[in-house]
């Protein structure tokens, strides 16, 4: 099976999105994204990421440029 599903962690869903969808408000409440991030803010944020994919034992993770950086 290994070979055949690489399961991954999406950065963006993980660590930054909110938890909406097209029909209603967000409902994730994340104390780190504070708009505008600052880039100290995004170090925190891709380093707490790496420590879960490390715990978890993902081989693979997915993320967007954009995902990584303040906005």
């Amino acid at each position: 099976m290994k070979q055949w599903c690489k399961f991954s962690v999406c950065f963006w869903h993980t660590f930054v999105g909110g938890g909406s969808d097209m029909f209603g408000q967000p409902t994730f409440s994340r104390t780190w994204n504070t708009s505008p991030a600052t880039l100290d803010e995004a170090k925190v944020r891709v380093d707490a990421a790496f420590e879960l994919f490390s715990i978890l034992g993902n081989e693979y993770f997915t993320f967007h440029d954009i995902d990584v950086i303040p906005v």
